[in-house]
Parts: structure tokens; C-alpha cells; sequence
């Protein structure tokens, strides 16, 4: 999130998302990342990128 949110583009989008009511929380914590689903729904997670995509190559085996 560190790293996404310091672009301009990708705060307006999660801000324009936002007023939409298209972003949902995964957690209590700071997001360390965030998920963008095919119907534009978009989820904030307390987990590094890294492993969120380790977690789908190991449920798609």
C-alpha cells in the first residue's frame, strides 16, 4: 500500500472507489495491499502482496 498510494492515479482511484462504496475492508489493521475483483469491487488486506499471491498459486494446484 506504501508503495501504490504514492502515486496520485492510484489515490484518486481508490478515493473514487471509495465514494462509490466499492471498497471493503479486510481487517482492523493498516492494509498492507489491496485486491481489485472483475466487477470493480475492491478489498483492503493486512497481508503483503507477496502472500496473497502465494495463497492463490496454492489454490489453484
Amino acid at each position: 500500500m506504501d508503495v501504490a498510494s504514492s502515486t496520485k492515479t492510484t489515490r484518486d482511484f481508490l478515493k473514487n472507489a471509495e465514494k462509490k462504496g466499492l471498497v471493503e475492508s479486510t481487517g482492523y489493521d493498516i492494509p498492507k495491499s489491496f485486491v481489485v475483483m472483475a466487477d470493480g469491487r475492491i478489498y483492503l488486506s493486512q497481508y503483503a502482496a507477496k502472500v496473497l499471491k502465494r495463497r492463490t498459486e496454492i489454490t489453484i494446484r
